[in-house]
């Protein structure tokens, strides 16, 4: 009973923390803040969508900036060359990210290992050759702008900033949905041990496939959502960095976990705003401080919370129970 109940608070835990990010504008909280909020909002999900393919399925992929990449650029090409809405058009990424995801997974079936991630980033790199050679669609090095933004709201950064939490709120709690499903548990014995897996009857190709696609999607949204709330786009947003970024946040979060790498990306980002006084130092001291943070918490911060939770369950239990 204690475990399904502790399985039930992540979910409290994250419209307790949705609510409060909803407060957050009314307080007075200045553009720059609101900014930073955003980008940790859209990286942690690009983090968590990645924690779908590593934490539960087990499998590497340093091709995540490439899905958020397809899913914005695709976003932004239809509305600068269509008549669709940029709503439709914000579906669409996403949508076309999948079907990159369901590509390389297919093309990944018989690799395992370093094989697995070299190919990963290759299809990274490949995509960003293209976005940056491209001239006559993409731009080009110079990238995208000054397109069609979401239509029938305000443009201000506070109405982007809600729509932005709407996404990844929804988008989180699917992710998750999606991990505790039997899709999930099916995710975690081939993660485990593949042979089992096979033994039991699992579809491993299929599975790792659907891993594959659903991962991509996910990392779609955040892009699209990125593409149209920075109105503008280029290869950088394709650039390894920001795999490595989002492999970073699911580590220091907690693997595994789906709210981990989110959390992650909060603490990561805030750090590097916060240490921004220090000028380049601030990535040494931003990466002494997520050692540090792995050296005490190997599980990521999640093991924090786990600890922090279980302790105060006990202590419920201690005062509840009859003397």
């Amino acid at each position: 009973m204690m475990i399904k109940t502790l399985q039930r608070e992540p979910l409290i835990y994250w419209l307790m923390t949705v609510g409060i990010l909803c407060l957050l504008p009314l307080t007075g909280i200045s553009t720059y803040v609101t900014s930073i909020i955003v980008l940790c909002l859209l990286f942690g999900l690009l983090a968590s969508s990645w924690d779908l393919l590593f934490g539960y399925t087990g499998l590497m992929s340093f091709g995540h900036a490439g899905f958020f990449g397809v899913s914005a650029y695709a976003s932004v090409l239809i509305v600068i060359h269509t008549p669709i809405s940029a709503w439709l058009a914000l579906v669409i990424g996403p949508i076309t990210a999948g079907l990159f995801g369901l590509f390389v997974g297919v093309l990944c079936l018989r690799l395992r290992g370093p094989y697995l991630t070299l190919t990963t980033l290759a299809f990274a790199q490949t995509v960003r050759l293209i976005a940056g050679n491209w001239i006559s669609l993409t731009g080009g090095p110079l990238g995208l702008s000054a397109f069609r933004l979401l239509e029938g709201i305000p443009t201000d950064r506070t109405t982007y900033y809600y729509i932005v939490l709407g996404f990844v709120a929804i988008s989180i709690v699917i992710l998750r949905a999606i991990a505790d499903s039997n899709f999930g548990l099916r995710f975690q014995t081939i993660r485990d041990d593949e042979i089992l897996a096979e033994a039991v009857g699992i579809d491993i190709t299929r599975y790792k496939v659907i891993s594959f696609s659903l991962s991509a999607f996910f990392a779609g949204v955040a892009g699209s959502l990125y593409a149209f709330y920075t109105t503008v786009i280029s290869p950088l947003i394709l650039d390894v960095p920001h795999t490595i970024q989002a492999v970073a946040m699911a580590i220091v979060g907690g693997t595994g976990t789906i709210f981990g790498p989110l959390i992650g990306g909060l603490v990561i980002n805030f750090l590097t705003e916060y240490f921004r006084i220090f000028g380049a130092y601030r990535l040494v001291i931003t990466g002494a401080a997520t050692v540090v943070i792995i050296l005490f918490f190997p599980k990521g911060i999640w093991q924090l919370i786990d600890w922090i939770r279980f302790l105060l369950s006990r202590r419920r239990r201690e005062v509840n129970a009859p003397v």
